[in-house]
């Protein structure tokens, strides 16, 4: 049987799979994501975050508070680490 084993999970860790279709006569669900329209969601998803996080810049809001954007370089090396960043 296969299997997978997740050696770094981090923040945006998902583990999705195509599913088991043509194994119901086994009893075996199909499983998987719901729809490939779902994964696609998920995916765009994702990588909106990403570039939200990237795209964020500091500001000052209402009563003069401070929102520190996050530092582009600590944010690079977590998501190269992870494999969401190849460049």
């Amino acid at each position: 049987m296969a299997s997978v084993r997740v050696l770094r999970p981090g923040l945006l860790t998902t583990v999705q799979d195509t599913g088991r279709p043509g194994l119901g006569r086994f009893g075996v669900s199909p499983s998987g994501a719901m729809d490939p329209i779902f994964m696609a969601t998920v995916e765009v998803t994702e990588e909106a975050i990403i570039n939200a996080m990237i795209a964020a810049e500091t500001m000052t809001g209402a009563d003069y508070i401070r929102y520190y954007a996050i530092p582009h370089e600590p944010l690079r090396a977590s998501l190269r680490s992870h494999g969401l960043l190849t460049r």
